[in-house]
């Protein structure tokens, strides 16, 4: 009769794993959170208290055991499910909400900041940069005035480049105004219920 040795992992080892989806998460790279949550997931179902914590668990009843198994396994359940959504994603979609985090993280345009541009600038901006798109691709002026006069901001602002680039900052852009535009009716709604 064949024996077979089944590794087995402890809870520090799932938790050093669900630490690094999380850092790939953040890098934006898909394929190293792909395989990030592949790791974790493999790790959950090999996963088993070590010996001397199995003493623990007795003393504190099975219900213990049990809890650990099914927190791993709904963490792993979370991160299957976030790599399913990054996986659904297109590139557009991903490089849209990428332009987002750069807009905040590079150049500051936070939250509260987005939240002071109430009369529609953001949206307007948007717009500027999708109408220079369709001029560039279409080679011709179709609208009655360059996009850069209807710019909300000061000119060292306005960045066209490629039509591709200059629809990705529009959609980062829209994305912001969506965003301000639901913090907006939230506090709203706040403020009608005090």
């Amino acid at each position: 009769m064949t024996t077979y040795h089944h590794p087995t992992i402890g809870a520090q080892q799932l938790q050093e794993r669900a630490d690094k989806v999380v850092i790939a998460n953040a890098t934006g790279n898909p394929d190293l959170f792909s395989e990030a949550v592949k790791d974790l997931l493999a790790a959950v179902r090999m996963f088993r208290p070590a010996p001397d914590a199995l003493d623990d668990f007795a003393s504190a009843g099975d219900n213990t055991l049990h809890g650990a198994i099914d927190h791993w396994q709904a963490r792993a359940i979370k991160a299957e499910a976030a790599l399913a959504v990054r996986d659904a994603q297109t590139p557009a979609a991903r490089d849209v909400l990428a332009e987002r985090q750069r807009q905040i993280s590079a150049e500051g345009w936070a939250p509260d900041h987005d939240d002071a541009h109430t009369l529609g600038e953001i949206a307007g901006a948007a717009g500027c940069y999708a109408i220079h798109a369709s001029e560039i691709q279409n080679g011709a002026l179709r609208y009655p005035a360059n996009p850069y006069a209807f710019w909300p901001w000061d000119r060292d602002w306005w960045k066209p480049t490629t039509p591709r680039r200059d629809l990705v900052k529009a959609g980062a852009l829209i994305l912001a105004e969506i965003e301000r535009l639901d913090r907006a009716a939230i506090a709203a709604q706040r403020q009608g219920d005090a």
